[in-house]
């Protein structure tokens, strides 16, 4: 019997998924070194560059959904996804590669990192965005959608440790300039990987809505609304605690800045092995149980890291801090594929792309509210900068932006995910319901 041309192919979950190892190198990588780069080893002006950040994060929030009906409204005999992928992951390369490698006159450092983030933002959204709207098409069945999402995190952790592991060791030995273009190899080489297979179920003749229509059919969806709120506390959560782990290593662990990437792997690393163990979990348990249970373990865990200050119980906390990251990371991406299955049911129209472009806007919005809180937090604190040691008021406040205050928004997310009408029903279907 022959194959419909669309039909996804067997190793197409892998392909796919390698995707994300892109992905998780770019911004793992970006996140971590692009300002000491800029500012530590270029010289550029720290407050110029800044204020290019900041106009950089107001820009690629604004982009994302603008991408993402863009998304929605294509239509072409390739579909509406996979084109904006194929053409635009060679530059998407391109442009990081360059990111790396700035003009040697000092007074166009600002400039050139304020048009090339912009350029970067602009084809990372436009890439990334679409290779993400795939996942709910390419993978319908919840069977599907449990081992493609560990897959996937899989890669995406695996790229997260790669970028901040393979920098430093690169620009140490062969300058930035090199990590730049290595880096370009490995971001063309596992996107263009993840086009082999690539499908796109839905037909690319289904309507979609006017721009404004579908923002207010988004806004106003109550479900869509309770998990990206909650995904906002739970994302600010999360940023509070990658962004204090450097204040509480070198305060309260009294780590040379060197071992601060301890506490990072002893979270990562056991993720990568998490990942499979929770796609098993979840063909028997229903994902929204699954997730509140996830937050409170995580939640009770927050608390050990406020009182912690040995090194080795700070490592075991991370270690089992991994293992129900691994897990909402996954359930995540497995509850929003069920809101968007839920609004075509209703609409009539399949709009993955604006989902994703409004989710990306709010994760962008949770690392604003993380800077806004961090700084306030450790101003009334009465923390020192570069202080070979902080007052006991300071280290109160390091302490409770490393466990009170990531806890506080993980449990508004249970709150949240206690009223969430879907993920009911476990992923394999002979088990019973929630």
């Amino acid at each position: 019997m022959s194959t419909p041309r669309n039909a996804v192919p067997r190793y197409a979950p892998l392909t796919y998924s390698a995707g994300n190892f892109a992905v998780g190198l770019m911004t793992q990588a970006f996140a971590a070194f692009v300002l000491y780069f800029y500012v530590d080893y270029l010289g550029a002006s720290p407050l110029y560059i800044s204020y290019a950040m900041a106009v950089h994060g107001i820009f690629n929030a604004v982009l994302n959904p603008l991408v993402g009906q863009l998304s929605d409204a294509t239509r072409t005999r390739f579909g509406r996804r996979i084109p904006y992928i194929a053409f635009g992951f060679l530059p998407l390369a391109l442009v990081y590669g360059l990111l790396w490698n700035p003009p040697a006159n000092p007074n166009l450092l600002v400039l050139y990192f304020l048009f090339i983030v912009f350029l970067y933002d602009s084809l990372f959204v436009l890439v990334v965005l679409n290779w993400t709207a795939l996942y709910p098409e390419m993978f319908p069945t919840p069977e599907e959608r449990t081992s493609v999402a560990a897959l996937r995190q899989f890669f995406g952790f695996l790229g997260m440790i790669s970028g901040m592991v393979i920098p430093p060791l690169i620009a140490s030995r062969t300058g930035w300039s090199a990590f730049g273009w290595i880096a370009a190899g490995f971001v063309s080489l596992f996107l263009g990987v993840s086009l082999l297979g690539a499908r796109e179920r839905e037909p690319s003749t289904t309507g979609t809505l006017p721009l404004w229509t579908s923002l207010k059919v988004t806004l106003t969806n109550r479900t869509f609304l309770v998990f990206v709120v909650a995904n906002l506390a739970v994302q600010t959560g999360f940023a509070l605690l990658t962004a204090t782990v450097p204040f509480y290593a070198k305060y309260l662990l009294r780590l040379p800045e060197e071992k601060t990437a301890l506490l990072y792997a002893a979270i990562l690393l056991p993720s990568l092995l998490a990942m499979f163990i929770w796609g098993y979990v979840l063909k028997y348990v229903p994902p929204r149980r699954a997730v509140i249970t996830a937050l409170v373990y995580l939640s009770a865990l927050l608390v050990s890291f406020f009182f912690v200050t040995n090194l080795a119980i700070a490592l075991a906390a991370g270690v089992l801090f991994g293992f129900g990251l691994a897990g909402v990371v996954i359930l995540f991406d497995i509850l929003l594929a069920e809101v968007i299955d839920d609004d075509a049911r209703r609409n009539g129209v399949r709009r993955e792309g604006i989902y994703y472009g409004v989710n990306g806007f709010v994760i962008r919005l949770s690392v604003t509210l993380q800077a806004i809180l961090t700084g306030t937090v450790l101003t009334l604190g009465g923390y020192v900068p570069h202080a070979a040691s902080q007052v006991p008021s300071a280290l109160l406040a390091i302490r409770s932006l490393m466990g009170i205050w990531p806890m506080f928004f993980l449990l508004v997310a249970i709150l949240l995910f206690r009223v969430f009408p879907l993920g009911r029903f476990p992923q394999n279907p002979d088990a019973p319901p929630s």
